[in-house]
């Protein structure tokens, strides 16, 4: 198959309806992966708001993240430790939306191989038809 044949039908598919799906899901994984790659500084800020006291404070944050934060950390090193502690789920939810996005690439890839194989075998089929009549 020539490159210029298979951009076409790459066009072609990724206009379909099943690459929208595709592409309005890969859109919502990333947004759900930022979200909740952003969402425990969201509550931290909230937990030194609301917490004056260094162990209500830690006993919040614990709850949070499921780890003892160091004693006596002012509010600049609770959003560092905070990064360091969440670091591991974050790299977990990175990769998690590559795989998709690299998923959705290779559907939409081998669904426009497909499209153009079928469409050879069709346009074989009408020459063998027209040359027998």
């Amino acid at each position: 198959m020539e490159i210029t044949e298979f951009l076409k039908k790459l066009e072609i598919v990724s206009k379909s309806a099943y690459a929208l799906v595709a592409y309005v899901l890969l859109i919502c994984a990333w947004v759900v992966i930022i979200w909740i790659k952003n969402n425990p500084k969201r509550k931290v800020l909230q937990i030194l708001k609301l917490y004056k006291k260094d162990s209500d404070r830690n006993t919040a944050l614990k709850n949070l993240l499921g780890g003892d934060p160091p004693n006596k950390l002012d509010k600049k090193n609770v959003l560092e430790w905070i990064k360091i502690s969440s670091k591991d789920k974050q790299r977990k939810l990175f990769l998690i939306g590559y795989i998709a996005t690299l998923i959705t690439i290779l559907l939409i890839v081998t669904i426009t191989l497909i499209k153009s194989n079928n469409d050879k075998g069709e346009i074989e089929l009408i020459e063998t038809r027209s040359k027998r009549l």
